[in-house]
């Protein structure tokens, strides 16, 4: 869960202060006179990401614009609605950024601007005016911004217009698109519609198409598993070689499959409907993160047993690790059901570029304060699961090395290398994450979705090894019901290979006898 959880901070961060992204139902009211909106990163017409290249890509307004505090006798309002092509993004509220003007103020890290000037005067029907069709506008250089597109709309008692506008996005790279009413007197201006941004290939933000090809092939990756898992059941069951671990190991796996394939369909229905992420979530966003929830609790689960040697040295858990097990594992369960809970009802909507007051800075300290409390249980859960994993894995394997047990110990060093391999991979891509957003480490924006998946990465990893390593072989059941017995003592290098014996007999090949053991022994 903790990569899905860094997968919506990262969102939320690129939705904070003056972003936006996807088509957006805007209903809205601001006191400023000047608003921005940003996707962040988009890709140019006909440069999206292989393999869907090709494709329009741009931002559309359609909305009504009402300027309110304007004095009964300025006739004449106008407004202006630019994007804004910068290095950097764009913050209207610190930066010197003023697009009204005969020349507009605007900061050295913006390199191109294309912007439509609109004039709406006062009327007195009750009529809202509409934006006659507007010929397409060209990028144009800062210094050439004075020479925009202009408009005059009708009049109304206040000033008011409906406004439908497409800037084509030609580069790739940071865009904001800003709208301002060229007045002092301006104290409120009211949208309500639409302002979409579409990539080439769709209208998924451009930092998160990586993850619609991830979802898919590791939804492929659980795919493969689980019917390879499946087969070897159906294979082994009828000599009664299929043991607990090898079921609970098939549902994991399952609800693994589901939960990838249940986000990789979640971003197709974005990227094809516009629907944003947030918010409020929807269904299938609140179902993949459901599934998320309950299948990383039922990977730590298994693992846990796993290390503690159920399945390889144990037949069965003592009733004192098997309660608290289900404790921890309900416990985590509810933890991140709440923190989800949490998350779905706290992000009821999206912060923008307005201009923030006393009341929405309290509001900020007190929602994160209240977030802080409510992470704390599911960190302290998934801590306590983790030292557990690693304290069963040490015991159990130098148990199997003080005991002399080669073949078994074998296997618990194979997947000790693979949990290895994967956590400093996880690691680096978390150092990588923490030293981005710290501003110490430059990374390519179209691989920022890469940083944040490095838990699914380790918990795709470990599964697969426990299902190779422990999958249902002619032995399963002889490696629980026998411990391995030194055969140095009574063989010759030069001796021929062993083979598989009878019940009774204790040779099973590759090298090693067993010898019928207890579970208590190992315990």
């Amino acid at each position: 869960m903790q990569g899905r959880k860094l997968f919506l901070k990262l969102f939320l961060f690129s939705c904070s202060r003056n972003t936006m992204g996807y088509d957006w139902r805007l209903d809205a009211t601001y006191l400023d006179a000047k608003i921005s909106f940003s996707e962040t990163y988009m890709y140019g017409t006909d440069q999206g990401p292989w393999p869907v290249a090709t494709g329009d890509s741009f931002i559309s307004v359609d909305f009504d614009w009402q300027v309110h505090g304007i004095s009964s006798n300025q006739a004449i309002l106008p407004v202006k609605a630019a994007v804004v092509y910068s290095t950097k993004l764009v913050d209207i509220i610190a930066d010197d950024f003023e697009l009204c003007g005969n020349a507009p103020i605007l900061p050295n890290y913006v390199k191109k601007i294309e912007m439509i000037d609109f004039f709406l005067p006062l009327i007195s029907d009750d009529n809202t005016p509409t934006l006659s069709p507007t010929p397409s506008t060209t990028l144009v250089p800062t210094s050439e911004i004075h020479n925009s597109t202009r408009r005059f709309l009708a009049a109304d008692q206040i000033h008011r217009a409906a406004v439908n506008h497409r800037f084509s996005i030609q580069r790739t790279g940071l865009q904001t698109l800003v709208l301002e009413a060229c007045s002092n007197e301006a104290n409120e201006m009211i949208f309500t519609g639409n302002i979409g941004f579409k990539n080439p290939y769709g209208w998924l933000p451009a930092r998160f198409f990586g993850f619609m090809p991830f979802e898919f092939a590791r939804g492929l990756g659980f795919l493969v598993l689980l019917l390879m898992l499946t087969a070897l059941i159906c294979h082994h069951r009828a000599d009664d070689n299929v043991i607990t671990v090898h079921y609970g190991l098939l549902f994991v796996i399952a609800l693994g499959a589901a939960e990838a394939w249940t986000w990789f369909i979640s971003y197709l229905v974005l990227n094809s409907t516009g629907t944003p992420l947030c918010c409020p979530f929807g269904s299938l966003i609140i179902a993949s993160m459901s599934l998320s929830a309950v299948q990383q609790t039922a990977a730590r689960a298994l693992l846990l047993t796993v290390a503690l040697g159920l399945g390889l040295i144990k037949s069965s858990l003592g009733i004192r690790d098997t309660i608290c097990i289900l404790a921890l594992s309900l416990a985590y369960l509810a933890s991140s059901i709440a923190v989800e809970a949490n998350k779905i009802i706290s992000h009821d909507n999206l912060d923008d570029g307005h201009r923030k007051d006393d009341d929405d800075r309290r509001k900020a300290r007190a929602q994160a304060t209240t977030n802080a409390w409510i992470d704390a249980p599911q960190l302290l859960f998934d801590l306590i699961f983790l030292v557990w994993i690693y304290s069963a894995l040490c015991t159990t394997t130098e148990l199997l090395r003080h005991q002399n047990q080669t073949y078994k110990l074998q296997m618990f060093q194979r997947l000790n290398a693979v949990i290895a391999i994967f956590v400093f991979i996880a690691t680096i891509l978390t150092g990588v994450y923490l030293a981005g957003t710290l501003g110490l480490l430059s990374w390519p924006w179209y691989l920022d979705w890469l940083q944040v998946v490095s838990i699914e990465i380790l918990n795709f990893a470990v599964l697969a090894a426990i299902s190779i390593i422990w999958r249902p072989t002619d032995r399963s059941k002889l490696l629980i019901m026998h411990d391995q017995i030194s055969t140095n003592e009574y063989i010759d290098d030069d001796d021929e290979d062993l083979v598989d014996d009878d019940d009774d007999g204790h040779r099973v090949g590759d090298g090693i006898e067993l010898g019928t053991t207890s579970n208590s022994v190992l315990v």
